[in-house]
């Protein structure tokens, strides 16, 4: 355990005084941190360089899971880290989307191919990475190229996960009787693109 928290300090977002005024945002934090260090540590045992690139957008078209605590993260990072004109423009582009004025599977939070909350995004979007090209729009690449799929320790997942029982033992909601951890993690799971206006608003 001291191990894994040595680890996990270099990758750490450090933001103490907002951690001071959301005590659960030091659970998301230290959740955050272990995902990236599994990233790292697939990364080097693959031997395999990711094909992953700033402005690729593959995955942000892509159905992607949440926690009830990403998405507390997440609508913090909006309101509180985004300037106003960024609030007003992902408002603007959700009542678009609401309006039917365009239907794009494309994540509200990409604009011109970056992500507009990267420090907060989402696990599965921190987990998931291939290798020898970047994914296709659509593709889906567990099928098309399994080995290109770079994995990191299922046990780090675990790790990061626990970290944040002690936010939902905090707002009452208990694991079943002999739940596990991730599958406890996974019923909480929702789907982004069904929540923004819960983030955005």
């Amino acid at each position: 355990m001291q191990k894994l928290q040595e680890e996990i300090l270099p990758c750490r977002v450090q933001m103490k005084e907002h951690e001071r005024n959301n005590p659960w945002l030091s659970l998301l934090f230290d959740c955050y941190a272990v995902i990236d260090v599994s990233v790292a540590k697939a990364i080097e045992k693959a031997l395999k360089k990711p094909a992953c690139h700033e402005g690729c957008i593959a995955c942000c078209h892509h159905i992607i899971p949440l926690s009830t605590l990403e998405c507390l993260g997440l609508k913090w990072y909006v309101q509180t880290m985004l300037t106003k004109e960024n609030q007003a423009f992902l408002r603007e582009k959700l009542q678009k989307r609401k309006n039917g004025q365009y239907n794009d599977t494309l994540c509200l939070f990409n604009s011109k191919g970056s992500c507009m909350v990267y420090p907060v995004r989402p696990i599965a979007c921190r987990r998931y990475l291939v290798s020898a090209k970047a994914c296709e729009i659509g593709e889906d690449t567990s099928m098309t190229r399994p080995n290109d799929i770079i994995k990191p320790a299922r046990e780090y997942l675990y790790a990061a996960v626990s970290r944040t029982l002690p936010f939902y033992t905090a707002i009452n909601i208990p694991r079943q009787q002999q739940e596990d951890i991730f599958s406890f993690y996974k019923r909480q799971n929702v789907i982004l693109a069904e929540i923004y206006d819960k983030i955005v608003i």
